[in-house]
């Protein structure tokens, strides 16, 4: 007596995962530029708690609540890059055949752009942490002009690890190339071309990333004045963002007009004049220099012994009494600048200009 066997095949149970791989939402097109987005993401805040913990001391008497709010509104400029580094990834995904998708050299091309810019934003956090603690500000316009001199290249490489960053790049590119094409292409099953359309859905969205909103006007660094607090301000920021925005107004040599209306020239020398003028300040005819001025009391002269203390790139928080708390040793200037005259409204007509400038008053 015969028996035939039948063999049934066994159904996977439609769970989540299963059903969202074979909807698209987990194959190549979207998990790759995906990866990129998160990694950056992870990165940035990364970056932010170790700026935050490092320099803990200059947020002497800053409330929690701002802190919290601080890593929540940076999150907005740290959206914008990480969009900003995915959307090559989701236009090549969108536009990509099923046949070009599969082929080995396609994905590799696509997972080095993804290392690439995994491994350059990494060490532009490295580079901006450096930047922060040295002048407490994010990478900006100083960073590039700073580029314009040799001397700098030399301090650089005297007093930092140059070869270590550098090899420690070099192994975030290979880690992430070789990560993105196993986890993003490689291992994923082949994609048809209807799910080409969460790549394209996804394309506006990255575009409201990086404009920061739904707004007329893109989001510019504005958004990060949530405290009056300097250094809040710029752990709010994003060091890539702020280099990204030097660049752009280096290279297109931006005027204020493009994003301001600004006042003309008759209103704006009255309204300076307005602000700066004392009582008794009498105003030149000078037409070189317009606001210049002589300043008379109305107290009888008297001579004294004056130090007059000129510092280049002396930021804020160096001075306690400025209004920030003392550290990095400043205490012996703060004596001094304490019972002296800050000129806190002093500026030069220069990128670069003197952050400080104090007198001792008098000195015996």
């Amino acid at each position: 007596m015969s028996q035939t066997l039948t063999l049934t095949p066994v159904r996977r149970p439609a769970t989540v995962q299963n059903l969202l791989r074979r909807s698209g939402l987990l194959g190549p097109r979207v998990i790759l530029p995906s990866l990129l987005f998160w990694a950056t993401m992870l990165m940035f805040t990364g970056q932010r708690l170790i700026l935050f913990l490092t320099t803990l001391d200059r947020f002497h008497g800053v409330p929690a609540g701002t802190i919290v709010k601080s890593f929540a509104v940076g999150l907005r400029f740290d959206a914008a890059i990480a969009c900003m580094l995915a959307l090559p990834l989701l236009a090549a995904t969108a536009a990509a055949s099923p046949n070009l998708l599969a082929k080995r050299s396609f994905r590799w091309i696509v997972s080095a752009y993804g290392g690439l810019a995994a491994a350059l934003v990494l060490f532009t956090c490295v580079a901006d942490i450096c930047f922060f603690q040295e002048f407490g500000l994010r990478l900006n316009y100083q960073a590039l002009e700073y580029t314009q001199y040799a001397a700098v290249y030399r301090i650089v490489w005297e007093q930092y690890p140059v070869i270590w960053f550098a090899l420690a790049t070099l192994a975030i590119l290979a880690a992430a190339t070789w990560s993105l094409n196993c986890w993003g292409l490689a291992r994923q099953p082949r994609s048809p071309w209807w799910q080409a359309i969460w790549p394209l859905l996804l394309i506006p969205i990255a575009v409201v990333g990086i404009r920061g909103g739904l707004r007329n006007r893109p989001m510019n660094s504005s958004a990060a004045y949530i405290n009056d607090s300097p250094t809040v301000v710029q752990l709010t920021l994003n060091g890539c963002y702020t280099l990204r925005d030097a660049v752009y107004k280096f290279a297109n040599d931006t005027e204020l007009a493009e994003f301001y209306p600004l006042l003309k020239d008759d209103e704006a020398l009255a309204r300076a004049r307005q602000i700066l003028a004392q009582p008794n300040d009498r105003f030149f005819d000078d037409a070189d220099n317009p606001l210049r001025r002589l300043t008379d009391s109305g107290r009888p002269r008297n001579d004294y012994n004056v130090a007059l203390v000129v510092l280049e790139s002396m930021s804020w928080h160096y001075i306690g009494a400025l209004g920030e708390h003392c550290f990095f040793g400043s205490c012996v200037l703060d004596r001094p600048a304490g019972s002296g005259l800050a000129l806190v409204r002093s500026a030069a007509n220069d990128l670069m200009p003197v952050s400080g400038i104090w007198t001792s008053g008098p000195w015996p």
